[in-house]
C-alpha cells in the first residue's frame, strides 16, 4: 500500500509529473492554481488504486482510478498529436463557429483576452482549430469524468469545449499557470493540485500538454478539467 498524501504536502510541491507516475510511485501532485486557492482544502489520498479527494466540507467527494487517469492521458496525447497535424504547412482549415452562450450542453467557443488585438495570427489559430473541433468533443465524450476540453494558443486565443460560462474578458491562457507549468514540462502530460476554476467557479484539477508544431516550435497548451 502506498502512502497517504497530505493536502499541505501537494501545495507544497509544484514539479510538474505525470499523474498516472505521480500515482504509481506515490508521489505528491504538482502544484497550480487559477486563482486564490479555495475556502476549504480537501485531504487527498493516495493508494495503489486511486487518487480519492475528500471533501472536508459539504461537497460531495471525488474520485480518480488510476486507470482513469492514464485513459484521460492517453486522449491528452492523441488530441496534442492532431492539434500538432493542424499547425502544419497545408492543413485543411475549418469555419470558426458561431458563439452558443444559450447552450445548455457542451459545445466550442473561441475568447480572446481583452487588448489583444484581432490578427492574422488569431484568425488562423481559430481557423485551424475550428477544423478539428470533433476530436474535441471526442475527448470530452470518452471521458465521462472531463468538464471540459481546451487549447491556448500562444496568440492568446482560447478554445474552450465545454457547457458555455461566463470567462472575465482580460482572461488570457498564456498568463495562467496551468499553461506555464504544461510549458515547462516539454511535452509531457501534467496535473495540477486542486484548485478554483475560471470559468466555472467550481474546485477543478486539470490534465495539460504543450504542443508543438513539426519545427519545434510552441504553438499553445491542451489541457482539460475534471470537477471535484
Amino acid at each position: 500500500m502506498l502512502p497517504a498524501v497530505n493536502a499541505t504536502t501537494i501545495l507544497q510541491n509544484r514539479r510538474p509529473v505525470s499523474l498516472a507516475l505521480t500515482i504509481a510511485l506515490g508521489l505528491p501532485l504538482v502544484g497550480c492554481s487559477d486563482s486564490e486557492p479555495a475556502a476549504v482544502v480537501p485531504e487527498v489520498t493516495v493508494t495503489e488504486e486511486a487518487v480519492v479527494e475528500q471533501d472536508t466540507g459539504d461537497a460531495a467527494s471525488g474520485e480518480i482510478a488510476t486507470a482513469d487517469a492514464q485513459r484521460i492521458e492517453a486522449s491528452l496525447d492523441s488530441l496534442a498529436n492532431v492539434i500538432a497535424a493542424q499547425y502544419a504547412d497545408g492543413a485543411t482549415v475549418g469555419t470558426i463557429p458561431a458563439e452558443q452562450p444559450d447552450a445548455t450542453t457542451a459545445v466550442p467557443s473561441f475568447h480572446l483576452p481583452a487588448g489583444v488585438v484581432e490578427s492574422a495570427e488569431t484568425t488562423a489559430d481559430k481557423e485551424k482549430l475550428s477544423g478539428i473541433l470533433d476530436q474535441f468533443g471526442q475527448v470530452l465524450a470518452a471521458n465521462p469524468e472531463v468538464n471540459a476540453v481546451y487549447f491556448g494558443t500562444e496568440h492568446g486565443v482560447m478554445l474552450s469545449y465545454m457547457v458555455p460560462t461566463d470567462l472575465a474578458d482580460d482572461y488570457d491562457p498564456r498568463e495562467r499557470p496551468w499553461y506555464q507549468d504544461a510549458v515547462a514540462a516539454g511535452g509531457s502530460v501534467v496535473w495540477t493540485e486542486p484548485y478554483v476554476d475560471a470559468f466555472t467557479g467550481g474546485q477543478v484539477i486539470s490534465g495539460v500538454k504543450a504542443v508543438y508544431d513539426d519545427s519545434s516550435a510552441l504553438v499553445g497548451v491542451v489541457g482539460v478539467d475534471i470537477l471535484l
